[in-house]
């Protein structure tokens, strides 16, 4: 939080708050996110931008 605080030294009291909620929520759906994927114990994750799309079977 002094971190925060410092770093944000310029900005107003209610957008430093939104500033400050805002990183919490983003840190919270990424734990969200990381415990869900666990939880689904998938063999590996994939990615779209992983596919090789050359290889498409479609014409």
């Amino acid at each position: 939080l002094p971190e925060f605080l410092d770093e944000h030294a310029d900005i107003s009291l209610v957008e430093g708050l939104h500033e400050l909620l805002s990183e919490e929520l983003r840190e919270r759906e990424a734990l969200l996110q990381e415990r869900r994927l666990k939880k689904a114990h998938l063999p590996y994750e994939k990615r779209v931008m992983d596919f090789d799309f050359s290889v498409s079977t479609e014409n």
